[in-house]
């Protein structure tokens, strides 16, 4: 097998190396990013199994990376030119970066292969945490997965000890499964995980002297509960009601709510309340928050029919949450019969000026006819 590994100036053909590199980068090479760097020793020779070395002389040891550019996983295998081949005769510069554009020949001895570098899940669900490996020939191999949270608080997950059998574990509910690691599976099997999981697992690999460890961010994310305190909302005209818009149960903390008058005709924007008051965050038993957004609406009848929207954002979501209600009002009683009185003292006062004008309108009939009389009354 052979594979071509490129830096801005220099070509690394990897040769006569029994790990097949290629099947783990099986996507289009435009969304690979490769990068090779040295591999420090501390100046000791690491006595790799069907590996020459000369005492006298180092090796020469490096890790190529192959990364996906969207996050799908990473590639580090480690590659050697021994110092007894052939090929060592081309010596290869310290400084792999610097003016050089020779080929340089190297055997790839062990891989160690990673899934995505964040992976995000919700509560009480169960996580794999992808890891595996190969190596150019039969061996016992030591795994360790740790978990670094905030504040740089490390603890061990999972141990196990290929050469001596051993497995040990801290969390009843992380298992690897044991029956693959012969087979290169180093996976993380995380049962129902709480706000507590959160953090950065290190995947470690130790074959003969040589440790790799590579990262995963397990981010522990929920999605917010929103209610509101009524769908629809009967009030009478100038009553005031406060609507309440409760967010409940996310993760992480970073929720934004807003309150929106819809307006009464179609094609127009609504209109953000602005008198709104959010209550602190309260923190849940399951390390999840909740709080409230709310505002004091005063009842006019010009807002009948309308509806009232809150619209919540989080890391969570791809889109926001909304909820709405409907707001009804109607006349205050005190209204209705202040008309009613009026209705009925100005009907009152039309049936007095009627009657007034009839009288009146009575009166000079009867003085008009008298008045007639009198006239044909001989003298």
């Amino acid at each position: 097998m052979n594979c071509r590994i490129y830096t801005a100036v220099c070509c690394f053909l990897c040769t006569e190396s029994s790990l097949d590199i290629l099947q783990h980068v099986d996507e289009d090479t435009d969304k690979l990013e490769c990068k090779i760097s040295r591999y420090f020793t501390d100046n000791t020779q690491i006595l790799w199994p069907g590996l020459q070395t000369q005492l006298h002389k180092l090796d020469s040891w490096f890790t190529g990376t192959i990364k996906h550019l969207d996050d799908k996983f990473t590639v580090t295998v480690f590659l050697v030119q021994s110092s007894a081949s052939k090929e060592a005769e081309n010596r290869i510069p310290e400084d792999v970066s610097q003016g050089n554009t020779e080929t340089f020949y190297l055997s790839g001895v062990l891989l160690v292969r990673t899934g995505p570098s964040v992976i995000q899940s919700g509560l009480n669900k169960d996580v794999l945490l992808s890891c595996a490996f190969s190596v150019d020939h039969n061996t016992d191999v030591a795994i360790k997965w740790i978990l670094q949270q905030k504040g740089g608080h490390k603890k061990l997950i999972f141990a196990y000890n290929g050469s001596a059998r051993q497995v040990e574990y801290k969390d009843k509910r992380a298992e690897m499964f044991l029956a693959e690691i012969p087979k290169g599976n180093a996976s993380l099997l995380l049962r129902t995980v709480g706000v507590r999981d959160a953090g950065t697992y290190s995947c470690q690999i130790l074959v003969s002297s040589v440790l790799w460890a590579q990262n995963i961010q397990l981010e522990i994310v929920e999605k917010p509960t929103v209610t509101l305190n009524a769908a629809v909302l009967s009030l009478v005209e100038g009553d005031e009601h406060k609507l309440v818009c409760d967010i409940s149960h996310f993760y992480p903390h970073d929720a934004e709510a807003q309150w929106f008058q819809e307006p009464m005709q179609q094609g127009m924007l609504p209109h953000l309340v602005t008198h709104v008051v959010s209550s602190s965050h309260r923190q849940n038993s399951d390390g999840t928050y909740s709080f409230s957004s709310y505002f004091l609406l005063k009842a006019s009848l010009r807002d009948d029919g309308r509806r009232y929207t809150c619209r919540v954002e989080h890391q969570s979501l791809k889109h926001p949450i909304k909820k709405s209600l409907t707001v009804k009002v109607t006349e205050s009683t005190s209204a209705t019969w202040l008309l009613v009185i009026l209705f009925v003292v100005l009907a009152g006062c039309l049936v007095v000026m009627l009657y007034f004008l009839y009288q009146a309108k009575t009166l000079l009939e009867h003085e008009t006819v008298q008045s007639s009389q009198e006239l044909l009354l001989p003298s």
